[in-house]
């Protein structure tokens, strides 16, 4: 039996409107697809819908397997469709709706086309057709597809280069077309550690483990909005002039918190340092420009305030894993005005947006060409007094190697003082739990930066 749709708790689409249903009535098996080929009013055949908050007439799907929408009749489909790889989103449809639509369609086939030379960068749209044949999933070859295109231009969108065929079979979520062959997101961390859940949990666990265990000072607002806190964690001994370690947690600026990240304190604690956990609110419910001015203000506060709490602010030093590498960028990204950052530690980070915007974050966070242009890295000129180690997994995906090298390079052309290394076998995941593991070649990495060691 195909997939059961999986529906947001804010189900204001239209399939909720007109079947008076509520989310978690989908989530409970009220109802359930039927095999394909079977008529039912269900409108879906396949895929998950995702409601997220008030979406109005409008649904997302990802689309697990070849989608197919029955009209009046199971005559064909009716409405617009289209997004990016496999992730559709989908207009309101019915008739009650239908003068919103640009124009009626009988019957389509819908066009899974994705650019060769980018990640997730093709779309889903439609094309009339006469014969009122039943809508399928359809990826045609480049060169018949291309001579419809200069016959007849697409109503929307840009077409690709390159196609393939995809008839029938399942499309895992979130995945993308590129020169005949079917590759996951590779910003989607999910699809490429199989053991994510687990290591997510382990973190958390390790976090909470530490938080009974390390003297800490939590919640420290260095702002008047509640998520604008630090976590503070002491080494035992003297607390006085004692360097200060600030770390910023990943989550591609949308998901975990400080307390998820307590467990990094074991390897900056045991360094001699006090380690401060910055907490920044989360998109979408604010924008990335928030985000950047939050941690800048908490690292003012460190320095204006951490000698109350005995540490030395002529010694701050930072690290950041993912968004929060990208965002520890920030700190030391003036070459006119000493960042008082002396060292910074990047791993797995981002330093490059575009490529983000054409990913399974899309219909998460919608990074816009504004914050791309505003808050790109590599736009950037840097502290040439701040020294910089950026690090990556050997088992990362390809776009974080190439961000990273492409970083480090960067840094070097501006005259900073800038070193990589890539972690032996560790992904996305298991690199970062490291941090909080001194004896790991991540920890090792970090205490040496503390002690200001440069071996």
């Amino acid at each position: 039996m195909p997939r059961q749709a999986d529906v947001g708790t804010q189900d204001r689409s239209w399939y909720g409107r007109s079947h008076g249903v509520r989310a978690d009535d989908h989530q409970e098996g009220r109802r359930q697809d039927r095999p394909s080929g079977q008529r039912c009013c269900h409108p879906w055949r396949a895929g998950a819908v995702r409601g997220q908050g008030r979406l109005g007439n409008r649904i997302l799907l990802s689309a697990d397997r070849a989608l197919r929408r029955p009209g009046r009749g199971g005559d064909g489909a009716r409405g617009n469709f289209w997004a990016g790889g496999a992730d559709l989103e989908i207009r309101n449809g019915s008739r009650r709706h239908r003068a919103r639509q640009r124009h009626r369609i009988r019957s389509c086939r819908l066009h899974l086309h994705a650019r060769s030379c980018a990640w997730n960068a093709g779309g889903i749209q439609d094309r009339s057709r006469d014969d009122r044949s039943q809508p399928r999933l359809d990826v045609r070859s480049g060169s018949t597809l291309r001579r419809r295109e200069a016959e007849r231009p697409w109503p929307r969108g840009r077409p690709a280069s390159r196609y393939c065929r995809v008839h029938g079979g399942e499309i895992p979520r979130h995945q993308h077309l590129s020169g005949g062959r079917v590759q996951s997101d590779p910003f989607r961390i999910r699809d490429h550690v199989a053991d994510f859940d687990k290591i997510v949990q382990d973190i958390v666990h390790r976090s909470e483990a530490v938080r009974a265990t390390i003297p800490m000072t939590a919640d420290v607002a260095y702002g008047p909005d509640q998520t604008e806190t630090i976590d503070l964690f002491f080494p035992s001994g003297k607390r006085s002039g004692l360097p200060v370690h600030m770390f910023i947690h990943g989550g591609y600026w949308r998901m975990f918190s400080k307390r998820d990240y307590s467990y990094v304190a074991t390897t900056i604690t045991q360094a001699g340092a006090i380690a401060a956990i910055v907490d920044y609110a989360l998109m979408p419910k604010v924008r990335m420009a928030t985000i950047v001015d939050q941690v800048r203000r908490a690292k003012q506060w460190v320095l204006a305030h951490i000698a109350d709490h005995g540490g030395n602010p002529a010694e701050l030093t930072v690290s950041g894993h993912s968004a929060g590498a990208h965002l520890s960028t920030f700190l030391f990204n003036s070459e006119n005005t000493p960042s008082n950052v002396r060292a910074v530690l990047l791993l797995g980070g981002l330093y490059d947006l575009k490529p983000l915007q054409n990913s399974f974050l899309a219909n998460e966070i919608g990074i816009t060409d504004e914050e791309v242009a505003m808050f790109t890295p590599l736009a950037y000129r840097h502290d040439p007094q701040t020294r910089a180690t950026v690090l990556v997994g050997a088992n990362e995906t390809p776009p974080f190697h190439q961000q990273a090298d492409r970083f480090k390079e960067n840094l070097l052309q501006q005259g900073s003082p800038a070193t990589s290394l890539v972690l032996t076998n560790r992904n996305h995941m298991d690199s970062v739990r490291d941090l909080g593991m001194p004896q790991s070649q991540a920890g090792d990495c970090l205490t040496k930066l503390i002690a200001n060691d440069r071996r």
